[in-house]
């Protein structure tokens, strides 16, 4: 930090922030490291880089806080709002154009309209002044990738060392260490090899699940997913990745917005305004600027429906309204699929939030049908969450002991529970995966899986479950994978 933390909150009480001589007292803070932003290290732009010049004299700062994109329409849709004129800079809301007829508001800055500014961020590590990997753009020049629709899909609490679990892992050896002088090793792997194969097959990265003797254990069916990619490719598999926050919403909010988490507790975020545009509201601009076009067969030239899905409430911590101000313009949530249901026996309560993922087959479906009824590219973002406390499953999975619960080891209970909804939510991303597969459309989807963060228990540290007031390694380490049907057959992408 570059100043006292103390001293800030005290000039945070004692100033008046709308005063204009307060107006920059909390961004005159000097920085900590002056050398590593002399002008010597500023960066020029290139390309889709806009230039790294942090200081209080960059010009290049200040050319990208007053430039006007040429792309940009007279009535910039939601998300937008930093570019409009600075003579609409004193008013608080102003009506804009969304080109998805959601009519969101632009809640403008009500002192002088200043928003982040990448150029002058001394944090920002980026590499866009780079070129894209050999692999890669010689795929992409020559056309053989199509990207027609993307799925965003974010699993709760799902750590990075069970997506997929593998032999060997750390976590692996506290299960078997559970079942020592009680059970045999090649029982136990044969169980825990048939926890995340799904995952396996979407990261490329082997379970390695071997027999005491070396040999290796039978190959597990999905019954889920006729997939036909070979082993060992898949998408690709960020190592080490970690959450941006260990709250749900502030990391959906991060992962859809690119946005930072602000410091406080609870979803703050949804009552603020983002300093840049969400995907969403991004997708809504490309709509804008086709204007009213037919339908088109060329899919590039189709409109976007976006569209946010989850078979909980989107009713707690303001989630509903931070949804709406993103831009969906189809939300399903728990009330909706009480609104749809034919009889509520169609629906079965596993926790204190709704109903299990499976309840949203139909609905995705349908979604898919739509799309492709009226020629538009879809974005679909999904939210799981089977795998938060209290680990809840519907009644017809069998409950399995992935971890010895007997006797002593009662206190491993909470782990075991949760590794039984890890095993429901890897089956669940196989049965949307087949349904991508069953309409057509599972070569021409990029799909993206993200862990909202980790989920850290007694087995990782004594004291306590769970994130809240815990700063444990294992609530922000999360899985991350880019995976595509097509293209990891077409770039290689073999693990």
């Amino acid at each position: 930090m570059s100043a006292s933390l103390p001293i800030t909150m005290l000039q945070m009480i004692g100033l008046h922030s709308d005063s204009q001589a307060n107006r920059y007292t909390f961004s005159r803070n000097p920085w900590p490291f002056p050398q590593l932003i002399h002008t010597t290290n500023w960066e020029k732009p290139k390309g889709y880089f806009k230039g790294w010049a942090p200081g209080d004299n960059s010009i290049l700062a200040q050319m990208y806080r007053d430039r006007l994109p040429t792309w940009l329409p007279e009535a910039p849709p939601a998300g937008f709002c930093k570019w409009l004129s600075s003579n609409h800079s004193n008013q608080v809301d102003r009506e804009v154009g969304d080109g998805g007829g959601t009519g969101c508001i632009c809640h403008e800055t009500k002192v002088d309209g200043t928003f982040y500014n990448p150029v002058n961020d001394p944090l920002r590590i980026t590499n866009q002044d780079e070129e894209i990997l050999d692999i890669l753009s010689d795929s992409f020049r020559n056309g053989t990738v199509k990207i027609k629709h993307i799925a965003l899909i974010m699993l709760e609490s799902t750590r990075e060392e069970l997506f997929p679990l593998q032999q060997g892992s750390d976590i692996h050896n506290i299960i078997l260490d559970s079942y020592k002088g009680r059970k045999d090793g090649d029982g136990v792997n044969a169980l825990l090899s048939q926890l995340t194969p799904v995952a396996e097959k979407i990261t490329g990265k082997s379970g390695c699940w071997k027999r005491t003797n070396g040999s290796d254990l039978a190959k597990v069916p999905i019954p889920e997913w006729n997939d036909t990619t070979q082993d060992g490719y898949g998408g690709i598999n960020v190592i080490g990745g970690f959450t941006a926050a260990s709250l749900s919403f502030k990391s959906l909010a991060a992962t859809h917005c690119g946005v930072w988490p602000m410091p406080v507790d609870s979803f703050q975020e949804s009552e603020a305004q983002s300093y840049q545009p969400c995907i969403s509201q991004i997708l809504h601009l490309f709509n804008q600027n086709k204007g009213a076009k037919t339908a088109s067969n060329d899919f590039l030239e189709q409109k976007w429906l976006t569209a946010f899905f989850q078979s909980i409430t989107d009713k707690y911590d303001r989630q509903d309204i931070f949804n709406n101000e993103m831009g969906f313009e189809e939300i399903v949530a728990k009330d909706v699929l009480e609104q749809r249901a034919k009889t509520r026996s169609e629906l079965e309560v596993i926790n204190y939030f709704g109903y299990p993922e499976t309840t949203l087959k139909t609905h995705v479906r349908e979604l898919i049908e739509k799309v492709q009824r009226e020629k538009k590219r879809m974005f679909f973002s999904h939210f799981t969450s089977t795998t938060h406390h209290p680990w809840g499953l519907p009644r017809d999975p069998k409950r399995i002991e992935y971890v010895n619960t007997q006797g002593k080891m009662g206190w491993h209970r909470d782990f075991n529970s949760y590794l039984n909804t890890v095993r429901f939510q890897d089956a669940w991303l196989g049965e949307l995966l087949q349904l991508f597969e069953q309409h057509g459309i599972a070569n021409e989807t990029l799909v993206v899986l993200v862990g909202d963060h980790g989920q850290a228990f007694k087995e990782d540290i004594t004291t306590r479950t769970g994130t809240y007031k815990n700063g444990h390694v294992s609530n922000f380490l999360r899985s991350e994978c880019n995976f595509n049907l097509y293209s990891s057959h077409d770039l290689g992408l073999a693990h």
